[in-house]
């Protein structure tokens, strides 16, 4: 925008001032718009001057449209690095959040696992089937590791439920012979 202000108003500049000036075709001389004639020396030094004035004008245009665009590029590049400042807090943020979401869920899946297998030794199967049906649906959001151990605390939990007696069914849990 800037640029093409000064670009109009060069050129209006220029119009004026060859506009002022007309060539009397009879003498050959140049005389201003008021009607006093000249030499024609003297309109080819006021061309000159004109044509001096919209280069000037010009080469200001030109290096105006430099400054601008190095201001956007430069603003372009703060932009660029705030956002990524941003979305790299953000990253951390949200891999944060994960990390506590896997130990929350690890908690309770062990927190669930101790009272299955407590209700299972204290013969309340509606509490463990209960317990277990919850750690079975956590299954997909839990490491490789809990899956074993709730398995296990399955088969202890279908043994005693079919009548082979708490001994037996403690064989199905890891960590028990």
């Amino acid at each position: 925008m800037r640029l093409s202000m000064i670009l109009a108003s060069a050129a209006i500049g220029a119009g004026l001032i060859a506009g002022c000036e007309r060539e009397d075709a009879t003498t050959g001389t140049v005389a201003p718009a008021g009607g006093t004639a000249s030499s024609g020396t003297t309109g080819t030094a006021s061309t000159q001057s004109a044509t001096g004035a919209v280069a000037g004008a010009a080469t200001d245009a030109q290096q105006a449209a430099t400054d601008d665009t190095a201001e956007a590029k430069a603003a372009a590049g703060d932009i660029a690095g705030s956002a990524k400042a941003t979305t790299d807090q953000a990253a951390g943020q949200a891999n944060q959040a994960v990390g506590d979401a896997t130990a929350a869920t690890t908690a309770k899946a062990q927190e669930l696992i101790d009272q299955a297998t407590k209700y299972v030794k204290e013969n309340k199967l509606d509490l463990a089937e209960k317990a277990i049906t919850q750690l079975e649906g956590m299954k997909p959001q839990l490491p490789q590791n809990f899956h074993s151990k709730i398995d296990g605390l399955r088969t202890m939990f279908n043994n005693v439920k079919q009548g082979q007696g708490l001994t037996e069914g403690l064989k199905g849990l890891p960590g028990t012979k």
